[in-house]
């Protein structure tokens, strides 16, 4: 018998190889490279609709998930998979146009763009090269802690959720990661029944899907996936989220290091329309303003002092989003949980912020722990009792409990929020008091001076020149923006909010988005961040006699000019003109008791 020349073998197996490789390159670059010839832009379209329309990640039944998952490892794979890895843009071809556009506003994001992308797909590591080097995932692994996330959704796209699913799964390290609980708030989608309950099997022990069978909303949902969960600590995420790598170590070492803490991962963004992944800044934190609705703001030059300008070190924010954020399962009971009296989703985040601050705790945002989610515009859900319904109601039972004699400014702001039906708190105000908590003069002085409600108003409504029937208006304008002089509105009409300010006994003028503030003359007034100590920039003077409003650091007048069309408000030399006369509100006074 011949002996094998193994040389010649080693030879022909490398060639085989380079031969492949080529061939596989040829192929990638035949799919992803845009080509000015039309033939073959036309096949590239083609390839795209054909793996939208085959329902690669859509659609399949319980059979076809779960050869897809046995043969791809979970979902994904192969040359088709490539669009939107690393977190790239996916754009559609046109002949896929008119199916996006028709089947937006089921999610309110682009499921035909979220279709095409492999629910695996590779992710780029945005966290600051420091957090890579930490010690914080040594301490999270022997910390002894683990996780229960707990993911709840109601008719969420079928790529979007298993997205969530896996980059979990795949980018969360073993020990530390207890189980997946899937929360299925009523669904009615097909896809959401059998054919998911076999894809959840096929993903094994970890994964748990737990099924209500009336809709409940967000918040009651998450109690009853908290509820069922056996991790030391309860991990909330949204539905159409993609967690990236090195995620959960950092938030679970800071629990281990404070258990009072509340941990929030830097939120990036998934675009809903190309999906791609965007990263944020690593200097926003969660602020709300008088109407207690969240809001993202820049960190205040407090907060960088305090960090020491360290990008990696967390930010004591003054409130979450409430989507996102690990807390210890026994500091998440003890601290009350949710309001239950709360419905459907909208204002719980403030809540729990406030309580979280007022109740010894500390609310954070951990840089080095990143997530992307997929912001919405607006939701894509019908709500029971409507949408104004539930936002009210959540939000005056967080005034109720927790603002104290401060309830009159979402009150001033919108008068019907004094009747609205809002159940009974009188639980909520038991657990206040069994807990010792702090005043919300307290967390305002300590947690947030920044914010727009100042600690000591003396006047609360509108700013008025008498003779011409102009009110100060922020136009509803952000941060940033001029104000200017507008027709009065009646209290509790519409656009009135525009027209509400606060006098503080420190001198500054502030709307529901910031403070009023101007450096020279001719400066027109500009909404900022308060700068927490009545900086000078924004500290101002009335006289009652000549009713001007004088701005302390420049010595100058506020005037608004009556010849001009958009009736801008600015600095001037003070004079006698009716340009420069001023009625401020009436005095504040608190009517309202916090046990009420």
């Amino acid at each position: 018998m011949r002996s094998i020349d193994k040389g010649f073998v080693l030879k022909i197996v490398l060639l085989t190889s380079i031969f492949w490789i080529c061939t596989q390159l040829f192929l990638l670059h035949f799919l992803i490279t845009p080509s000015g010839d039309a033939t073959e832009k036309g096949n590239q379209e083609d390839l795209q609709k054909q793996q939208y329309q085959g329902g690669l990640f859509g659609g399949l039944s319980g059979r076809g998930v779960a050869a897809l998952l046995a043969r791809l490892g979970g979902g994904g794979g192969g040359l088709l998979s490539l669009l939107g890895e690393g977190g790239k843009p996916v754009r559609l071809p046109a002949s896929l146009m008119a199916d996006s556009k028709a089947k937006f506003g089921l999610n309110q994001f682009d499921v035909v763009v979220s279709n095409l992308i492999s629910v695996n797909r590779s992710l780029p590591d945005v966290r600051h090269p420091s957090c890579r080097d930490s010690d914080l995932a040594k301490m999270a692994e022997k910390s002894g802690l683990n996780t229960s996330v707990i993911i709840v959704f109601h008719n969420e796209a079928w790529s979007t959720l298993l997205r969530t699913i896996h980059s979990v799964l795949n980018r969360s390290p073993p020990k530390l990661l207890q189980e997946v609980i899937l929360v299925d708030d009523a669904s009615d989608r097909d896809y959401l029944g059998a054919s998911l309950e076999t894809y959840v099997d096929a993903l094994g022990a970890r994964v748990r899907l737990l099924r209500l069978h009336e809709r409940s909303g967000l918040i009651r949902a998450r109690l009853a996936g908290a509820w069922e969960a056996r991790g030391s600590t309860l991990t909330f995420l949204d539905a159409h989220c993609e967690v990236t790598v090195g995620w959960l170590e950092p938030l679970i070492a800071h629990v281990f290091i404070n258990p009072h803490s509340v941990v929030c991962p830097a939120i990036d963004v998934i675009s809903d329309t190309t999906f791609e992944y965007l990263q944020s800044t690593e200097k926003t934190w969660g602020v709300f303003s008088w109407d207690l609705l969240f809001d993202w703001d820049v960190v205040s030059p407090r907060e960088e002092l305090r960090r020491h300008h360290n990008p990696t070190m967390p930010i004591r924010t003054p409130a979450m989003a409430g989507g996102l954020f690990l807390i210890r399962r026994d500091y998440f009971y003890k601290l009350g949980a949710y309001d239950e009296g709360m419905e459907v989703w909208g204002g719980e985040n403030v809540e729990m912020s406030l309580r979280v601050w007022q109740c010894g705790g500390e609310l954070l945002i951990v840089p080095c722990s990143r997530v992307g989610h997929v912001f919405r515009k607006v939701s894509p859900y019908s709500w029971p009792g409507g949408v104004t319904h539930v936002l009210h109601r959540n939000r005056v039972r967080t005034a109720r409990v927790w603002l104290d004699e401060f309830i009159e400014l979402p009150f001033t702001l919108d008068p019907s929020l004094r009747t609205f039906e809002y159940g009974d708190v009188s639980e909520r105000i038991a657990l206040r008091r069994r807990l010792k908590c702090k005043s919300f003069s307290w967390y305002l002085q300590n947690i947030f001076p920044e914010s727009n409600i100042r600690p000591h108003i003396t006047r609360l409504g509108q700013i008025r020149n008498p003779v011409h029937e102009l009110c100060f208006d922020t136009g509803g304008g952000r941060k940033g923006q001029m104000i200017a002089a507008v027709a009065c509105r009646g209290v509790g009409s519409g656009g009135s909010a525009q027209q509400t300010f606060s006098v503080s006994t420190t001198g500054e003028l502030t709307a529901s988005v910031g403070c009023l503030g101007a450096r020279h003359i001719h400066d027109n007034l500009i909404l900022g961040q308060c700068d927490g100590d009545a900086g000078a920039f924004q500290k101002f003077v009335y006289d009652e006699q000549t009713k001007h409003i004088l701005h302390v650091y420049s010595n100058l007048c506020v005037r608004v000019d009556t010849t001009r069309r958009e009736l801008p408000l600015f600095l001037d030399n003070c004079a006698t003109s009716n340009e420069f006369a001023w009625e401020l509100p009436p005095h504040f006074h608190n009517q309202t008791s916090r046990t009420q």
